[in-house]
C-alpha cells in the first residue's frame, strides 16, 4: 500500500493524499476523550474566529498550505504573492534590516533566532556574500516547512529575494534534500 501523508497540526482540518491522488479534506468530528467518555461521539463546538495580535484569518501569510490552489507564479500572484515586493527591494538594504529589527521577526526553528541578526550585512573583505537557506528539516518528525515549499514556494522565493537584498547577498542557495523529490 502506498504511504499516506496528512497535515494534522495546522488548524482543525487535514488534507490526506496517497501519492499524487487527493483523497479529500477531512475535519475532526470528535475528540478521542469525548468518544471514550460517552456512548455516542459528539461534535466539538464550532471553532471561534481567531486572530493573533493584529492578524485575522484573512491576513494569513501562507495562502495555499493545503495545496488547493495553483502553486506556480500566476497562482501565487492571484493570492497576493509578489505584491509590492519591488517596492520593498527598492527601499534598500538598510531599510529592510531596520524593518526586520523593529518587527522582532524570529526564525521558524526551535531556537527562535532573531532574523535581523542574520539579515545584517557583515563586514567584508570584498568577497561576495551568499544567502544560504537550509530547507532540510532533518530532525525526526519535522515537516513544518515541507508543505509550504511544496504548495506555496513563492513565499520562500520572495523571502529569499528580500533577505538577500537586506544582507547584500550576490546569490542565494536553497538546500533541499533529495528525499523531497521522491515523495
Amino acid at each position: 500500500m502506498a504511504p499516506i501523508r496528512g497535515i494534522f497540526s495546522l488548524q482543525r482540518a487535514a488534507l490526506v493524499q496517497r501519492q499524487r491522488e487527493r483523497l479529500g479534506v477531512g475535519f475532526r468530528l470528535f475528540s478521542t476523550q469525548a468518544a471514550s467518555n460517552a456512548g455516542t461521539p459528539q461534535p466539538p463546538p464550532p471553532p471561534e474566529k481567531t486572530h493573533f495580535g493584529g492578524l485575522k484569518d484573512e491576513d494569513r501569510i501562507f495562502t495555499n498550505l493545503y495545496g488547493l490552489h495553483e502553486p506556480f507564479l500566476k497562482g501565487a500572484m492571484k493570492r497576493g504573492g509578489w505584491y509590492r515586493t519591488k517596492d520593498l527591494v527598492l527601499k534598500g538594504s538598510d531599510w529592510i534590516v531596520n524593518e526586520v529589527k523593529k518587527s522582532g521577526l524570529q526564525g521558524r526553528g526551535g531556537a527562535g533566532f532573531l532574523s535581523a541578526l542574520k539579515f545584517m550585512p557583515k563586514t567584508t573583505d570584498g568577497r561576495p556574500s551568499y544567502l544560504v537557506v537550509n530547507a532540510d528539516e532533518s530532525e525526526p518528525g519535522t515537516c513544518k516547512d515541507r508543505e509550504i515549499m511544496r504548495h506555496d514556494p513563492h513565499k520562500l522565493l520572495e523571502g529569499c529575494l528580500i533577505a538577500g537584498v537586506g544582507m547584500r547577498a550576490s546569490a542565494a542557495y536553497i538546500y533541499i534534500r533529495g528525499g523531497y523529490v521522491n515523495e
